[in-house]
């Protein structure tokens, strides 16, 4: 696997659990790089931390439920 594909993967893997605790360190450990490297390359596919990826899509998620609320 390349490395977009992997950063593509561990973003559908992001997006099917936002709902759970994402610490940076299981991130990384299910990876299998060192949250160093993985900080690295996903800042070099996605221009985004990895934390602030996962903060920004909370934050999105959370703001499209409240418009779907009467």
């Amino acid at each position: 696997m390349n490395q977009r594909e992997f950063i593509r993967s561990l973003l559908d893997w992001i997006e099917n659990n936002l709902g759970h605790d994402l610490h940076l360190d299981e991130v990384a450990r299910r990876s299998g790089y060192s949250r160093w490297h993985l900080q690295r390359l996903f800042r070099q596919h996605t221009g985004f931390s990895l934390a602030e990826y996962i903060r920004q899509r909370r934050l999105t998620e959370s703001a499209l439920l409240e418009q779907e609320e009467p």
